[in-house]
């Protein structure tokens, strides 16, 4: 039967667990209050506790073993992480949090927003779904140090988004209308999945990334962004300032700005076109080296009309 309360400002999942007399035992799977486990010396290891403040009413169905919090500005953090929100839901049985209205879920080095969220903190896994806005960064500035000791923001935008903050994974998955901005690079498509170890990223449909004034699109883009290389697959298209080109496959590398397009290649500047097998832009020195069945329909400078 469920029951219901009126919350002080601060309560630990334990302490509800207890006023609910259900104990322990159907938090302790999830990791989030759980018994100190042994160490390897024979101690006790601290149970990383999980408190929730900010609110005004509780309700508890011990049938279900769901909690739900209600106020104004409900705020549920474990070690590093956080979520904040309206109402925040906890289910027992599949030991995750929900936050059916927008709310926030951040840690040191992420941080999401969006209409739905739902977090296992234990796993440092969630998903987000709806209008899903939020940025993440390589690593956190040491203690005590100032934020600029950490690397700079990266920004994103998604319809859906699914991170992994794992130290053996920590990625994030992204779905409908992505965008990701870091520094003058930006990368948008379909289906985005980020690396944030590597900071590498594979993008599919309608992929674009920037790096510049240096433009790709294909149907599928690998790109590396700390290196600046970019392999892309699928109806090539290369902006690079003056000069143009299209081809079914290209390679980018950022230094020197070189892009070699492969297979149907069609390379455009002002009215001239060259086409070939493959062709090697040198972005920088507004060149071209064409190899395979090179043509060239060139056309001299427009005088100028009095």
């Amino acid at each position: 039967m469920p029951w219901r309360v009126s919350a002080p400002s601060r309560w630990s999942l334990a302490a509800l667990a207890c006023l609910a007399a259900a104990g322990l035992s159907w938090l302790a799977p999830s990791g989030m209050a759980q018994a100190p486990q042994p160490s390897p010396n024979g101690g006790k290891q601290a149970p990383i506790p999980v408190e929730i403040s900010g609110a005004s009413r509780i309700e508890y169905d011990d049938a279900t073993q769901a909690w739900l919090f209600r106020g104004q500005r409900v705020i549920v953090t474990r070690d590093t992480m956080r979520l904040e929100a309206p109402e925040v839901r906890y289910n027992g049985q599949a030991r995750r949090f929900e936050m059916p209205q927008r709310g926030t879920f951040s840690m040191l080095t992420l941080e999401v927003t969006a209409d739905q969220i739902t977090a296992n903190l234990a796993e440092r896994h969630a998903t987000a779904v709806g209008q899903v806005t939020g940025r993440f960064r390589l690593f956190a500035p040491p203690a005590h140090a100032a934020e600029d000791a950490a690397p700079p923001w990266t920004t994103f935008q998604a319809d859906q988004m699914e991170a992994d903050d794992r130290s053996d994974l920590r990625q994030i998955v992204a779905t409908g209308n992505v965008i990701v901005v870091r520094a003058d690079q930006q990368l948008r498509g379909d289906h985005v999945v980020y690396n944030r170890a590597a900071q590498q990223a594979a993008v599919d449909g309608h992929a674009d990334v920037v790096f510049g004034a240096d433009r790709l699109r294909a149907d599928h883009i690998a790109a590396d962004l700390p290196r600046r290389e970019v392999e892309a697959d699928g109806h090539v298209l290369l902006d690079g300032e003056e000069m143009h080109g299209s081809a079914d496959k290209a390679t980018y590398v950022g230094e020197g700005r070189t892009a070699v397009l492969s297979g149907h290649v069609v390379v455009t500047r002002g009215r001239d076109t060259l086409t070939a097998d493959r062709v090697t832009v040198h972005v920088n020195e507004h060149t071209a080296i064409a190899e395979g069945h090179p043509q060239v329909a060139g056309y001299p400078p427009q005088e100028n009309q009095p």
